[in-house]
């Protein structure tokens, strides 16, 4: 069964950011890769993940876990994004680092 396919053009808007993904799809299952590895989060575990509890991601092998902090995930950066199924199936990284002002870098002499 194909499915929709969302790539990085919505870059800058609210759903661009986990965050904003989850708020807008808040009755569906959300499979992630992100840079700390999986998690699948039921609608429940996505409304649990906005109110500011964390989640546990893997590796690959659900045996090893590690916690990871909502404001860690909701911040991140929605790269893809496919519905397969009823679930969505994203994948993630951080937001980019901000850039000082060149006048406000510290110069080495």
């Amino acid at each position: 069964m194909e499915g929709k396919c969302i790539g990085n053009e919505a870059q800058g808007s609210l759903a661009a950011t986990l965050g904003g993904f989850i708020k807008t799809h808040a009755k569906s299952e959300v499979f992630l890769l992100t840079p700390g590895g999986y998690i699948n989060l039921t609608p429940e575990q996505g409304q649990a993940l906005l109110s500011g509890h964390a989640a546990w991601s893997h590796p690959g092998n659900p045996s090893y876990t590690v916690r990871m902090e909502a404001e860690e995930l909701l911040s991140q950066v929605v790269l893809n994004a496919e519905e397969r199924n009823g679930g969505w199936y994203l994948l993630t990284d951080r937001p980019p680092l901000e850039q000082s002002e060149p006048d406000q870098e510290v110069q080495m002499c």
